[in-house]
């Protein structure tokens, strides 16, 4: 019974969206155009499987997950750590703290901007008045 909100908000925030794109998947669905949709099948990924663009995006996605995820993180990672294991007191605790600051920067750094966006004298107050719209406090 505890578990009963997060399972909720997991059917609601994950099932939910997953089952209406498998929904559309299968259905002539457009943002624009006709009101009605129909059940056409597998129609949207035969299209989708001979366009040369489509695929040369998928392969494009799997070259950068395989160079970048698998061999250059994998790699850099574990090189980082023997090398740490072996460095002296002082290279490692700048090392660590060089790799945490990586881990954090992303962070504040997008912390930094939503506070400058969203200030009085922000971007979106600044968006706003060039549109000759109210500004928000």
């Amino acid at each position: 019974m505890p578990l009963s909100p997060a399972v909720v908000l997991l059917v609601l925030f994950l099932a939910g969206p997953i089952a209406y794109c498998a929904y559309i998947a299968f259905t002539d669905l457009q943002l624009t155009g006709q009101a009605e949709s129909s059940f056409i099948g597998f129609d949207n990924f035969r299209a989708a499987f001979k366009d040369d663009a489509f695929l040369n995006a998928v392969w494009l996605t799997l070259v950068f997950t395989v160079l970048s995820s698998l061999i250059g993180q994998n790699t850099l990672g574990l090189t980082l750590a023997v090398l740490m294991q072996r460095a002296s007191k002082p290279v490692r605790t700048v090392t660590g703290g060089i790799v945490i600051a990586a881990w954090v920067l992303p962070e504040v750094v997008a912390g930094f901007l939503l506070y400058a966006f969203f200030r009085r004298e922000g971007t979106l107050n600044a968006v706003l008045d060039w549109l000759h719209l109210p500004s928000q406090n």
